[in-house]
């Protein structure tokens, strides 16, 4: 008899314990994939298409090459470094890897206005999600004009769009330029030695506001650069700059699509170059536009002075090894008229861009002016200020 009740305590015990683990396993594994500090998991949303067109209908390959990038330094195919330049992408969570890889099926769009369509596009075929293509030159677009946009795709909803053309800026006037070494913070590092100083210069120049209400403007900065042994192959680049002064109020943030060239790579980036001991490897890093309300313009005129590093961490390009022998041959500064739109979609990166690394802060939503997804459609106008380096610098 004890014997018998021996064995169903036993019988107990293990039933007990087979409840137990069944119970609280379970329930590790759930907390363990709970939301965290650096880990959180969204609902499956429905798939949207995204936009981005920031388009300088007044830009010209016949000045500066404006597509010149090598294309192992961007990122994916969406991006064309070109300041034409339109991209779609279809939405993906990387909580569902098997998005990640997913294709544009079925994928369409146009562009027109009210005389009818600048840009026709059906694909025969899936294309690489993101997709991306440069509008033609020929296309031109007047101010006060209104441009729409419409795209669709097999599995997501229609998006649509329409903005009106900003007129075209005035002519910016260049008050002075210096040239000048300056000392960097911390000694930059070559693959032969350390610079102590770098290139710099400072550029000041006014422009005036244009009549109409509601102006806005964005500022981007590239140039033409040389070697000391080649003078005749000139290579084009975007490049970073500062603001020193400016008596307008105004801020930077990304001018999608745009890329810069960058050496070296910094270390949370730089993997090591085999056979190369320690060689800088270059890398794309976006270009970034200083943006303006045109109506804080204090008496209509925006008086504004850049400053750009030639060679340094923060230069379009920092030959390794080639200090000596690289030089500037221009600068040119454009000047864009830009819709409302934009303007606002830039400033709302801006303050997310501000706040995503603190968990304090409320939640920043990106404006856009896509129907239907996400993004933002914008034609825009600009001038440009060439000054050109008699000797190169």
């Amino acid at each position: 008899m004890a014997v018998f009740r021996s064995k169903i305590r036993y019988s107990h015990r293990i039933i007990s314990v087979t409840i137990y683990v069944s119970i609280v396993i379970p329930f590790i594994l759930f907390i363990s994939r709970c939301e965290a500090p650096d880990r959180f998991y969204r609902p499956d949303m429905p798939e949207k298409l995204c936009c981005i067109a920031m388009i300088d209908i007044d830009s010209s390959a016949s000045s500066y090459t404006t597509s010149y990038i090598y294309p192992y330094f961007l990122e994916f195919g969406g991006d064309t470094n070109n300041i034409r330049s339109v991209s779609f992408e279809k939405s993906y969570q990387s909580e569902y890897p098997e998005e990640l890889n997913d294709s544009l099926r079925d994928f369409s769009f146009t562009i027109s206005s009210s005389e009818g369509f600048f840009k026709e596009f059906q694909s025969e075929k899936p294309l690489l999600n993101p997709f991306g293509f440069i509008l033609d030159e020929s296309i031109s677009f007047s101010g006060g004009e209104k441009i729409y946009i419409h795209a669709k795709e097999k599995d997501c909803p229609d998006i649509y769009s329409e903005v009106t053309v900003p007129e075209r800026p005035a002519d910016p006037e260049l008050i002075s330029v210096e040239k000048e070494y300056i000392i960097p913070n911390e000694p930059v590092d070559e693959i032969w030695g350390e610079i102590d100083s770098l290139k710099s210069a400072s550029i000041k120049f006014s422009f005036n506001k244009n009549d109409s209400q509601n102006q806005y403007y964005a500022l981007i900065m590239d140039g033409i650069h040389s070697w000391k042994w080649a003078p005749v192959e000139r290579e084009f680049s975007y490049f970073n700059f500062s603001v020193k002064e400016c008596n307008t109020p105004g801020f930077f943030t990304r001018w999608h699509g745009l890329y810069l060239r960058m050496y070296p790579e910094p270390p949370d980036v730089y993997d090591g170059y085999d056979g190369y001991e320690g060689y800088y490897a270059s890398y794309a890093s976006p270009v970034n536009a200083y943006f303006i309300d045109g109506n804080k313009i204090p008496g209509k005129k925006c008086i504004i002075t850049l400053s750009t590093q030639f060679h340094g961490l923060w230069a379009n390009y920092r030959g390794i090894s080639m200090y000596d022998n690289y030089y500037y041959n221009s600068v040119r500064i454009r000047i864009l008229s830009i819709p409302v739109e934009l303007y606002e979609w830039a400033q709302s990166l801006y303050y997310y861009d501000r706040v995503t690394q603190d968990p304090f802060s409320e939640p920043v939503n990106i404006t856009g002016n896509i129907k239907g997804g996400h993004g933002v459609f914008a034609v825009c106008r600009s001038k440009e200020l060439i000054v050109e380096f008699d000797p190169r610098y």
